[in-house]
């Protein structure tokens, strides 16, 4: 029996849950390097390698494109901050040259000190995503 087709709002809520489990491991990841690099950045380029390395699949960006998208909204929300590591602004920008830090709000958010965020999966918050 083939199942019924997901309604559109249905979709987007799962595409709402996906991307925040991607922001958590993404966020999780930039955490994790900041004793592991002399200045604690890490390239994006990386952070998507590890997601790919590291995860199930169904859980890694579709693109590169959607990856900028994620780690553009961890550095909105203050959770991240970025650096561009390209040698001349006439170069192409790419993830390999574009490089992101943890800040202290987002260690702190992985550490259960702040106050749950949608945009990253928080068991404190997984009632409004709950797949049933």
């Amino acid at each position: 029996m083939t199942p019924s087709p997901l309604n559109p709002r249905e979709r987007a809520r799962r595409e709402a849950f996906k991307d925040a489990q991607i922001r958590r491991a993404m966020l999780t990841f930039l955490n994790s390097s900041r004793g592991n690099t002399h200045d604690g950045y890490m390239t994006a380029a990386s952070v998507l390698e590890l997601l790919q390395f590291s995860t199930d699949q169904s859980r890694v960006p579709r693109d590169h494109d959607h990856a900028g998208d994620l780690l553009r909204d961890l550095i909105n929300a203050g959770y991240a901050v970025d650096r561009d590591d390209r040698e001349s602004p006439a170069d192409d920008f790419r993830l390999g040259t574009w490089s992101l830090a943890v800040t202290s709000k987002g260690t702190r958010l992985l550490a259960h000190q702040e106050a749950p965020d949608l945009l990253i999966t928080d068991y404190r918050h997984d009632k409004p995503f709950n797949q049933e």
